[in-house]
């Protein structure tokens, strides 16, 4: 049975199944509190409530493995190796069960200082390492927490479609960078 109670201007939510161990967590939205309740309901319903990540799982600890035994199997490139990089620095400590949509987005704005195209890259490739970590290594971890981090990012006006080009380089353009590479190539 869950409940949502407002606290100041948050929301809590609290999930208690008999058997289970109890889950709360708050959200500055109701509907996102709702949202966090039911699927956790679901999880007790379909016997995965047993899979809640222990204090002791990090974020960075599950980014580690992810590139230890999924990089050689799908290889990891330059960008996403540094977006881990940079995940696994600000994250590194945050227990999985404790990261919540808040968390993310002041990673996003606070720490990393991104928005639009690079906050939802930043955003995607840590939704991929914690879906493996719950679909391969059964650790309980939320990635519809970074769903509704995206959601907020959205509100905020901060994960907006990149600007698209819709213009060609004029004659005299193409004709200075022309130059500009062949006295570049010229030094080396």
């Amino acid at each position: 049975m869950s409940s949502i109670i407002a606290v100041g201007d948050k929301w809590r939510a609290q999930v208690r199944r008999k058997g289970y161990k109890d889950q709360t967590r708050t959200f500055p939205t109701k509907i996102l509190a709702e949202k966090w309740s039911r699927e956790v309901e679901r999880q007790v319903d379909h016997g995965r409530a047993g899979q809640f990540a222990p204090t002791t799982v990090t974020v960075g600890k599950l980014i580690d493995r992810y590139t230890e035994e999924i990089g050689p199997i799908k290889p990891i490139g330059k960008n996403k190796a540094s977006v881990l990089k940079l995940l696994k620095l600000h994250l590194e400590t945050v227990p999985v069960a404790t990261l919540t949509a808040d968390r993310i987005v002041h990673y996003i704005t606070k720490e990393r200082c991104v928005k639009d195209v690079t906050a939802a890259i930043d955003l995607t490739y840590l939704k991929g390492v914690l879906r493996v970590a719950r679909a391969l290594w059964k650790v309980g971890t939320v990635p519809e927490a970074v769903e509704d981090a995206r959601e907020m990012l959205k509100y905020m006006g901060l994960a907006q479609r990149g600007q698209e080009r819709d213009r060609r380089p004029t004659g005299p353009e193409l004709a200075l960078l022309r130059d500009w590479f062949g006295k570049c190539s010229e030094r080396h």
